[in-house]
């Protein structure tokens, strides 16, 4: 297993052992997510099972019209653009992979928590909020079968917590 961090190791340090590692890469700049993907796979092959969980939130809460183009760019390159890349590129190496790779492929993706528990900031809609939490409540009738297969779930319940 593979952990990704940004700039501080530090709360991934109990995590590492000799069946996992913890990489840096910087998830908005596309050549470090290729050689993050690289040095994933040189310690544990082919990636199979991809859990998108990261999000920024922005310290300085400023109303939308006095949101600088920086701060807006920032926050989209590290919650929505990161995320493109790293999906992207599981899915280019996935594309090239063995079948049975692919049988077992999945890519979870673990969006704000603002969906989950609101927030007070005014620089992210409550509307966008609630959606997200309507959303998540009706995931599992939402998801057909085929996509979370029973064994894929009993995979990621039996490590739960990891």
């Amino acid at each position: 297993m593979t952990a990704h961090y940004n700039s501080n190791p530090h709360p991934l340090a109990g995590f590492v052992d000799a069946r996992s590692q913890a990489l840096k890469a910087d998830l908005t700049k596309e050549d470090d997510v290729v050689n993050l993907f690289r040095e994933a796979e040189s310690k544990h092959g082919p990636v199979q099972i991809l859990v998108i969980n990261h999000a920024i939130a922005v310290s300085q809460d400023v109303h939308l019209w006095d949101m600088s183009i920086d701060q807006w760019r920032g926050t989209i390159d590290a919650n929505l653009t990161s995320s493109f890349l790293v999906a992207r590129e599981y899915l280019r190496r996935l594309k090239v992979a063995s079948g049975d790779k692919k049988k077992m492929a999945a890519i979870i993706l673990i969006g704000s928590t603002a969906g989950k528990y609101g927030v007070s900031c005014t620089s992210v809609s409550f509307e966008v909020a609630n959606l997200l939490r309507k959303v998540r409540q009706g995931m599992p009738t939402m998801l057909p079968r085929k996509v979370v297969s029973e064994e894929k779930l009993s995979l990621l319940n039996k490590n739960d917590g990891v």
